[in-house]
């Protein structure tokens, strides 16, 4: 079953990729050089982004994009046994620590795991002068997305932290918490969910769900909602084409996006992303991508845009905005 989880996700369909690789899609190259990237963060400085890719790096790029150049290297932990460049060291997201982690507050809390086992996932911290240190670590465990728990009940003050699960089985994964005092726990299973990848807390105008935290599942269409007291319910389900084997990472449009301001944007492996209102059905769709991750908000040169990272052959970041989204009847 390790097999089917790891394999599947890594490198379904890859000839798809390789053709949509030789027609680029008709939005900008924002940046070269991503490597696989799976996370895209804004410097609080504010001139320039860093990417976190499934090979252990971090990276970074100027606010204009261009060339991302590696800065370093997450460590990898002393009890995981396989070889640097085997996947040993995928990571997949991360947030910024907010206040209530005190002295840590601001560092980059990068998360991910050994891609090939799932075990064991890893967390690290990204500090100002862009080095790395390692800050927990889990067995049978791999995390995917982390989402700073603003207004989450008890859990607000922490971060919500996605585990993809064992990786020897599916439906198996679910939602950790990472408090302030350093501990990490289990805050709900997502025994409904395959292999759970994705996260985001909608914000308030978002439907009924406004507050809930959504998870997306890496083996179908379907996002699920998480209540601050451990409820889980399917949110909506995204139709998928034969080619698509699942979702990825998601992300909610700020302002500046006009009738798809507070949507949900989901991208889908592979070919496209899709947008959610907060009904659960799909409006509108950025189409022509090959496998698309690391979606990250930003306002470019006065502009709203969507950062996108390609992990195909072209490992590019494309810059797409309002204009480029295909509305769906």
């Amino acid at each position: 079953m390790h097999a089917i989880r790891c394999n599947l996700l890594a490198t379904t369909l890859p000839f798809l990729g390789v053709v949509l690789a030789q027609q680029p899609p008709p939005f900008p190259v924002f940046a070269t050089g991503g490597v696989s990237a799976q996370g895209l963060f804004r410097l609080p400085s504010g001139d320039g982004f860093l990417i976190v890719n499934t090979n252990g790096g971090v990276l970074r790029t100027p606010l204009s994009g261009g060339e991302a150049i590696r800065l370093a290297a997450v460590p990898v932990p002393p009890e995981t046994a396989c070889t640097v460049g085997t996947n040993c060291l995928s990571l997949r997201d991360g947030t910024y620590l907010p206040e209530t982690f005190g002295p840590l507050a601001g560092k980059l809390l990068v998360v991910g795991g050994v891609a090939t086992t799932n075990t064991p996932a890893h967390a690290s911290l990204v500090d100002e002068g862009l080095g790395a240190t390692a800050y927990a670590t889990q067995n049978s465990s791999l995390w995917s997305a982390a989402v700073v728990a603003n207004g989450f009940g008890p859990y607000s003050g922490g971060v919500l932290v996605v585990n993809q699960g064992s990786g020897q089985e599916l439906r198996n994964g679910g939602v950790d918490f990472f408090a302030p005092d350093g501990t990490v726990q289990l805050m709900v299973p997502l025994p409904d969910t395959e292999v759970p990848y994705g996260a985001a807390i909608a914000p308030w105008g978002f439907g009924d769900v406004a507050g809930h935290l959504l998870v997306s599942d890496a083996r179908s269409g379907r996002i699920y909602k998480v209540d601050p007291f451990g409820n889980v319910n399917l949110f909506a389900t995204v139709p998928l084409a034969p080619t698509q084997a699942g979702l990825r990472q998601v992300a909610f449009a700020p302002q500046g996006w006009g009738k798809y301001t507070r949507h949900l944007f989901v991208s889908i492996a592979t070919g496209e992303v899709a947008v959610l209102n907060g009904f659960g059905t799909v409006v509108a769709k950025i189409q022509g991508l090959g496998s698309p991750r690391a979606l990250r908000f930003a306002e470019l040169d006065g502009k709203p845009s969507l950062l996108i990272a390609e992990t195909n052959a072209s490992q590019l970041i494309y810059r797409v905005g309002p204009e480029n989204l295909v509305p769906v009847p």
